[in-house]
């Protein structure tokens, strides 16, 4: 199978794509300052997707994450659920993901059925985060853009 980017490059998918990092990593590199992402009125380029994943990739290895972990996204449709999808696959771990619209035991029950060792959740859900946090043993860190403000 080939693929045309752009009107001069091809390439071939089965000589060097093996996964979707490998995937990313090229479109990044290939169109590095062409729109990635739009959401809203923000515009990211790929550059600043590489880099912000890359951030958010070593931070979570800082954290411990190892291949095969399991990371939890209880997140809506946002910039923070592909920044986090792309790390967690960077360290080859395993994404979790939780319908946005689940409550707080729905997505206990999936938190404890996978052993999710990090949950990626929006501020509106700190606060059941925090109770499951305390209630689940492999449940290690929380993650939230924008950390809530009596939490910083």
């Amino acid at each position: 199978m080939e693929v045309v980017l752009e009107k001069y490059v091809v390439f071939s998918m089965q000589s060097f794509l093996n996964n979707l990092v490998d995937i990313f990593e090229q479109s990044c590199l290939l169109n590095s300052k062409k729109i990635a992402l739009v959401f809203g009125s923000k515009k990211i380029t790929y550059k600043e997707l590489y880099d912000i994943v890359n951030r958010l990739s070593f931070s979570l290895y800082r954290l411990g994450v190892e291949e095969k972990d399991k990371i939890a996204l209880w997140l809506p449709n946002c910039l923070e659920f592909v920044y986090s999808f792309f790390a967690i696959l960077k360290l080859k771990a395993i994404i979790v993901p939780i319908n946005n619209m689940f409550k707080r035991e729905e997505a206990k029950f999936i938190l404890e059925d996978s052993s999710a060792k990090i949950l990626f959740c929006s501020i509106d859900k700190v606060s059941d985060a925090k109770n499951l946090l305390t209630r689940l043993s492999s449940l290690k860190y929380i993650i939230s853009n924008p950390v809530p403000k009596d939490d910083k």
